[in-house]
């Protein structure tokens, strides 16, 4: 299979509804690429996704460690700084094998 074309989205359905869009015209596709889909470790986005697992094989996701930084007393600031570290080095792994990347959001 080629190398898989990788769509990062997620906290809201306003995000993850178009890039779910996308996911299923890419695999629609001959010869898809497949897809790999990044989202963050959140009920919601688990919820939406492992609805989605309908599209087959060829789309995996992968869920990525966060916290929210913004309103956070100081530790928990270093604490969401941290694990924003860990989320980047778990998408850089996966990115490996990917041809190009699509973000939704801001």
């Amino acid at each position: 299979m080629n190398k898989k074309i990788a769509l990062a989205a997620g906290g809201t359905g306003g995000h993850i509804f178009p890039a779910l869009a996308l996911a299923e015209e890419i695999l629609g596709q001959p010869e898809s690429p497949g897809v790999i889909f990044l989202a963050a470790d959140r009920p919601l986005d688990r919820q939406i996704l492992t609805s989605a697992d309908i599209l087959g094989a060829a789309f995996r996701s992968v869920y990525l460690p966060g916290s929210a930084y913004g309103g956070q007393p100081g530790f928990r600031k270093v604490l969401s700084v941290l694990y924003l570290i860990r989320a980047i080095f778990s998408a850089l792994c996966r990115l490996r094998n990917c041809q190009s990347l699509v973000a939704f959001g801001g």
